[in-house]
């Protein structure tokens, strides 16, 4: 919605009148929760429809919370997958999600045309999730650019790996490891659909990530990221650590 104006004009063929119509069901008169991508939350208010269009009368009421500054390196899983992630992501809220190409991934997945949707999906999911703050989503040409580039060096870092890596340490649940001692900004790092090599592993653990596990489970890589995003997003909310 237009941020510069109170009414609004939707065309009949726009996503968004079609769901107050079919979905919503309302009529002029009623009011429905709206907002300003990247700014304010409100109300609005169906003023008229017809054939062609549909007038609303927003209302901003609240600026949005800030997203919690919490970063998914995500390794690149396939196109279909990762649009419907995107989407999750952005409802679930971190402020940021770096996708990289992977050892045991497709490189082609990069350039896939889903790309020149990642707008409209983060959108879409923002307004699932209830707010107008969409997460800033790159790509990485290498995962030792995503992790070079990371926020900086206080942040803390973890990559979830099902086991313990070469026996350099104790890998603990994702759960143990969001306690009250870890410190945001957090960077979580989450393989593509075949997992990490060791040689990257290696290169994460030196780079000061520390492995955690979600259980024994072979889990999808949207079911992983989502719910290590919704954990994080929960332990930042819960702990409000102090960056």
């Amino acid at each position: 919605m237009a941020p510069d104006s109170s009414r609004v004009l939707l065309a009949s063929r726009d996503p968004r009148s079609d769901h107050v119509r079919r979905v919503l069901r309302l009529k002029p008169g009623d009011s429905l929760r709206a907002g300003v991508v990247g700014g304010p939350i409100g109300a609005a208010r169906l003023v008229a429809v017809d054939e062609e269009r549909m007038t609303l009368e927003f209302s901003p009421l609240c600026d949005p919370d800030r997203l919690p500054p919490i970063e998914l390196i995500l390794g690149h899983p396939r196109p279909i997958v990762l649009q419907r992630l995107l989407r999750d992501l952005a409802s679930i809220g971190p402020a940021r999600v770096v996708v990289v190409p992977t050892e045991l991934g497709e490189r082609s997945y990069t350039d896939a045309t889903m790309w020149r949707r990642v707008h409209d999906l983060l959108v879409d999911g923002a307004s699932q999730g209830g707010t107008t703050l969409l997460p800033q989503v790159a790509r990485a040409r290498s995962l030792a650019d995503a992790v070079r580039d990371a926020r900086g060096g206080e942040a803390s870092r973890i990559v979830l790996h099902p086991e313990d890596p070469d026996d350099r340490g104790t890998v603990v649940a994702l759960a143990d490891a969001l306690d009250e001692r870890l410190r945001a900004p957090l960077t979580i790092a989450i393989g593509s659909e075949r997992g990490w090599t060791a040689g990257e592993i290696d290169m994460l653990l030196d780079s000061g990530f520390q492995p955690a596990s979600l259980g024994q489970r072979i889990l999808r890589t949207e079911v992983a990221a989502a719910i290590a995003a919704w954990s994080a997003v929960a332990w930042y909310n819960r702990c409000r650590c102090v960056e």
